[in-house]
Order: structure tokens, then C-alpha cells, then sequence
């Protein structure tokens, strides 16, 4: 892991690295409300399965001073591909996992500011199906939503993977979960200015709108007219929302950069 400040000049200000002893692949860094950062190092949860990972944790300064770092351990496989910090500090981070002879399988923790895991939720629980957690935000009242994979059956005994999203309160218990689309991956979240969850599909670059409540159905906006998820060379990788309520989606189409503005309604 590679930690650097930069001036708004591009000057280099201080640069402090890391290396826990398992390979870091992505970094997400974090503001936390006193002025400090924390920086959470790990694997891709695209990787090969059998890699000895963990997760390497590192509170510092704008000064670049360390003032806490932890080398989190559980299990042959874990990786976090995003996180996100509440009012209070507490980190929660959507977590794939997997055991030897097992199937992968979806997750969400909370630890505190200290770095103490305060509860951890299983969000995919049927152990003959694999699954990976890939996005998560915030509700805004200590809770979160979570987002990724996970398989499923289909006709003929194959395996299909879904997008998943659930809504987990801040005693990490599951309010409800949906999967939305087949053949797809939930990669993104958003609340639009409607108060909906806006939930990113990858394959496609398909969106879904549910109620926050409860999860329900609340429409799809599509990007193509005609588009197959199963066999697809559309991939969404992220998305935001604009001041005209606008969607801004980011990704891949055809091996290019594909960029589209669509309008909510």
C-alpha cells in the first residue's frame, strides 16, 4: 500500500508505504471527521479464491503520522471492494469470504473507529451457491445498504449469478433483500432525490429504483433498447446523480470507456 499527499500544485508533500504480507490489490480511502483519514488495503473479490488474504487497516494524519494500523485476519480468503464511514466514525464494509472446500460467500461488517469489528452479517446463507458483496452506502440513520452477486439455480441445474441488494440497520440485522436482475452484478447504490434506491446493474448498465422501506419494485432505466445481460459487452462500473436529477453512468462497451447521461424519469 502507497500513501501520498500531494500539494493542489501536484508537489509531493509526503508519501508513506505499507506492506502487511498479503497482496493489496485496491485501497479505498475514507475521511473520517476530525481531519483524519483511514486507508483500507485488499484483494480484488474477482481474484483467485485460494490466495491466504486479509485486510490491512491504517488511521493517519494529514501530516501522514500513523496513528493506528491493524492487519485483519479471518479466514482463508477475505476481501473488502468498498466501504463507507458514518456520522459516528464506524466503518462498514461489504465483505466476500470464503473457506477452504466452501463456496464464496457475501458479507457485511461494522467496526468502530478504533478498529474493533462490532457485528458481522452473512448476506448470502445458502451454502451450495457462491456470492460477493460489492457496494454499499450509508442510509443515513446508522444502517446500510449492500449490494453484489450471488448464484442461483435455473432450469437445467446450471447456475445462474443475480444482483443482490439488501437493507441491514445499524445492529446489522437484515431489513429485507432483492435481486433485481438476472445474469448480473449489482456494482453501485445511490438515493435520488426521490428518497429511492438506486441500484447500478453492471451487465447492461441496467438500473433499478425500490422503495427504501421495504424493497419493493419501483421501475428499471435501461441504456440500450435491445441488450442481453447473459451475453452482453456492456459493463457499468459506477454512477452518480447530477443536480437535474440526471444519471451519469461509467464503464465499458464493446472493449471502449462508455459514458452516458440519462435522464430519472
Amino acid at each position: 500500500m502507497l500513501l501520498m499527499r500531494h500539494s493542489i500544485t501536484g508537489r509531493k508533500i509526503w508519501e508513506k508505504s505499507a506492506d502487511p504480507g498479503f497482496n493489496i490489490e485496491q485501497t479505498q480511502l475514507l475521511g473520517l471527521s476530525n481531519g483524519d483519514f483511514f486507508a483500507i488495503g485488499s484483494e480484488s473479490p474477482d481474484t483467485t479464491y485460494d490466495l491466504q488474504t486479509g485486510l490491512l487497516f491504517i488511521r493517519f494524519d494529514s501530516t501522514g503520522k500513523v496513528l493506528n494500523e491493524l492487519e485483519y485476519n479471518s479466514g482463508l480468503y477475505i476481501a473488502a471492494y468498498e466501504a463507507v464511514i458514518d456520522n459516528s466514525d464506524n466503518i462498514y464494509l461489504a465483505l466476500t469470504r470464503k473457506e477452504a472446500f466452501a463456496e464464496p460467500k457475501a458479507t457485511v461488517a461494522k467496526f468502530n473507529s478504533s478498529l474493533q469489528k462490532i457485528w458481522e452479517t452473512e448476506l448470502s446463507n445458502n451454502p451450495a451457491y457462491g456470492a460477493a458483496a460489492l457496494a454499499i452506502i450509508s442510509d443515513g440513520s446508522g444502517g446500510v445498504y449492500v449490494a453484489g452477486r450471488t448464484e442461483l439455480p435455473k432450469e437445467g441445474g446450471d447456475l445462474i449469478n443475480n444482483s443482490f441488494i439488501a437493507s441491514v440497520t445499524k445492529d446489522g440485522k437484515v431489513r429485507w433483500k432483492k435481486y433485481p436482475e438476472n445474469s448480473n452484478s449489482g456494482t453501485g447504490i445511490l438515493i435520488n432525490s426521490a428518497g429511492e434506491v438506486t441500484l447500478l446493474n453492471s451487465n447492461c448498465f441496467i438500473v433499478n429504483l425500490l422503495d427504501p422501506s421495504d424493497g419493493t419494485d419501483g421501475g428499471r432505466i435501461r441504456m440500450f433498447d435491445e441488450c442481453d445481460p447473459y451475453t452482453t459487452d456492456a459493463f457499468g462500473s459506477d454512477f452518480d446523480i447530477d443536480f437535474n436529477n440526471d444519471l451519469i453512468l461509467a464503464g465499458s462497451l464493446g472493449g471502449s470507456f462508455y459514458l452516458a447521461v440519462k435522464p430519472m424519469e
